[in-house]
């Protein structure tokens, strides 16, 4: 147990720059420290890493130690940030662990479909291409150009009866040629 004039007297040695008053403090502090950080962390291993820094970093800040204040309480305030401080970097490294996780399956996920679609496209392309003329033109005034099967007639100067055959015809080697799979 750390009383009043023991907390000032280590407080006036440590802002002196008297190392044996840190080692004497980490001697008496310390596993009370641990205890404190322990139930954050969950880790032994990160609460001592906490611990020692804090014990470190109160060597750094000794000259603006007020011996009046506690030590004490001063040391477990810093304890407590520090183990504060590492939570937040902690999480922060999880949730972006996760997100770059998520990012590189969606990229995945989108350049995949982007490569099938493009593939599916160029056969499609390629089936088209290869339709008998006239049927070509209709199949193109229809679906590329969005006219209907009267506007198609009256362009073409042809009946909606042939225009509604030729389409039929064309969707049926469209299909043949893209297979079962696909729906045109």
């Amino acid at each position: 147990m750390l009383t009043t004039e023991q907390e000032i007297q280590l407080a006036n040695d440590l802002k002196k720059g008297n190392q044996e008053a840190l080692g004497c403090l980490f001697e008496l502090l310390h596993k009370e420290v641990f205890t404190f950080v322990l139930p954050y962390t969950r880790n032994a291993t990160v609460a001592e890493e906490i611990v020692q820094e804090v014990f470190i970093k109160l060597w750094d800040k000794r000259h603006q130690l007020k011996p009046e204040h506690s030590l004490k309480n001063f040391l477990f305030k810093m304890a407590r940030n520090h183990t504060l401080d590492h939570l937040r970097k902690t999480k922060f490294e999880v949730e972006y662990k996760n997100e770059l996780k998520h990012t590189k399956a969606t990229a995945h996920s989108q350049t995949e479909n982007e490569l099938i679609y493009r593939d599916l496209q160029a056969f499609a392309e390629k089936a088209i291409s290869q339709l008998p003329p006239k049927r070509k033109q209709i199949f193109e005034l229809s679906r590329k150009q969005h006219m209907s099967y009267t506007e198609i007639s009256e362009y073409l100067g042809i009946s909606k009866n042939v225009v509604e055959n030729q389409m039929v015809k064309a969707l049926k080697t469209l299909r043949e040629s893209l297979g079962k799979s696909f729906s045109v």
